[in-house]
């Protein structure tokens, strides 16, 4: 009798040992899925490259039609393992334009602005420099000239909120301004008063 309860906790005790193992390797390595008569695993690994693939949404300002402020457009861009690389990205992909299937917002950036080299300095200010055609679309105005401006700096804080401030330089130079209105000699902080729709 005592040698059939030793059996059964020793029974019991292999039970529960396996299970516990099998719990482990499922919580580490995913569930095995057969497909094609393999053997495939699903993994954090896997999910990391599912999110890469598919890109990382972010908010990116144009002018609206009527020059008075900034609307917010979402746009996918692929993820960057680098930081500094993600930023440069953005600022690249906002340059682009939006999508011309929306009416009410326009493009400031000429089809020829090139981003010549992009810096992150201390993880807190950054600089943007640019070739000349950052004056292409320019009207001349002082409305049209702080849009243009804050398109770039508000994009880029906006979705990056530990940078304090971006400064704009024209081929490796500064400069003062762009259409004689706004000094932009020194980083420009964050300014929401210019955003005033998300679509």
């Amino acid at each position: 009798m005592k040698n059939r309860k030793k059996l059964i906790y020793i029974s019991t005790g292999i039970g529960v040992f396996t299970m516990v193992v099998i719990g482990f390797f499922i919580f580490f390595n995913g569930f095995p899925h057969r497909k094609n008569g393999k053997t495939k695993k699903t993994s954090i690994i896997q999910k990391e490259e599912f999110e890469n693939k598919n890109g990382i949404e972010y908010s990116f300002f144009y002018p609206s039609m009527d020059g008075n402020y900034l609307v917010g457009v979402k746009k996918k861009i692929k993820k960057e393992d680098d930081l500094s690389k993600q930023i440069k990205e953005v600022v690249k992909e906002l340059f682009k334009g939006p999508d011309k299937k929306i009416k009410s917002i326009y493009n400031p950036f000429s089809a020829n602005l090139k981003l010549n080299e992009f810096y992150l300095i201390e993880n807190s200010i950054v600089v943007v420099d640019v070739n000349e055609n950052i004056f292409d679309n320019l009207l001349g105005g002082s409305d049209d000239e702080i849009l243009t401006i804050y398109s770039i700096v508000d994009t880029i804080s906006y979705n990056f909120p530990f940078v304090k401030a971006t400064q704009i330089i024209i081929n490796g130079r500064e400069a003062e301004t762009l259409a004689g209105h706004i000094d932009i000699s020194h980083p420009l902080r964050f300014d929401p008063k210019w955003i005033k729709i998300q679509e």
